[in-house]
């Protein structure tokens, strides 16, 4: 089971709830980039979960390698996305 304060929840799906997705805002992926224990809970809920982000793009201002990071992290999570442009 898992479960965080970190601005998104995750909690073991109950059988009804088994379909619907846990999503993600990109500063929860942030934050896992730079926090080892954040890291670790987005990885044990998109273990047990189907994990969504709306949409990764460009005009954030993200600092340089960040987006990058943040594509390469989703993706090695299998987290689906939205729109990315």
């Amino acid at each position: 089971m898992c479960s965080v304060s970190y601005g998104a929840g995750c909690h073991r799906a109950s059988t009804a709830d088994e379909a619907a997705a846990l999503p993600l805002n990109t500063s929860i992926v942030i934050r896992a980039l730079e926090d080892p224990a954040v890291r670790g809970f987005l990885e044990e809920c998109c273990t047990r979960h189907r994990c969504v982000v709306g949409s990764v793009h460009g005009l954030e201002g993200w600092r340089p390698g960040t987006l990058e990071a943040v594509e390469e992290l989703l993706g090695r999570l299998g987290v689906e996305r939205g729109s990315s442009t």
